[in-house]
């Protein structure tokens, strides 16, 4: 899909949780590599300016960070204030919780009905 034919298909601006590396940075650098203006998600600030100063030199688009820890119950509401004068057109949410253990390892099994 062409940078013109996305923009018009999601407006300006993409908003990108987990936007500080990972799957999140990706999709944050191509939605902004296909014009998109790109809203950076994440827990640390420090690292999404840094990313943001990267994608707005590379590809020349605008950024806006917002460090937010979105296990906090009050996080997307603040979220939803910091972009309320924008026009979000692409959600992507990347932001996750790392949980490690062996794939084969049984889980406990919870009698419900």
């Amino acid at each position: 899909m062409g940078r013109s034919r996305f923009q018009k298909r999601y407006g300006p601006w993409a908003l990108v949780t987990g936007a500080s590396d990972g799957i999140g940075l990706a999709m944050a650098r191509d939605a902004a590599r296909r014009g998109l203006h790109v809203v950076l998600v994440a827990r640390r600030h420090e690292r999404l300016a840094a990313r943001a100063e990267e994608i707005e030199r590379r590809w020349r688009v605008q950024t806006r960070v917002v460090a937010a820890d979105l296990a906090d119950p009050g996080a997307p509401d603040r979220l939803v204030d910091a972009v309320s004068d924008l026009e979000v057109g692409l959600v992507i949410q990347c932001a996750g919780f790392g949980a490690s253990a062996r794939f084969s390892t049984p889980r406990a099994r919870t009698n419900s009905p």
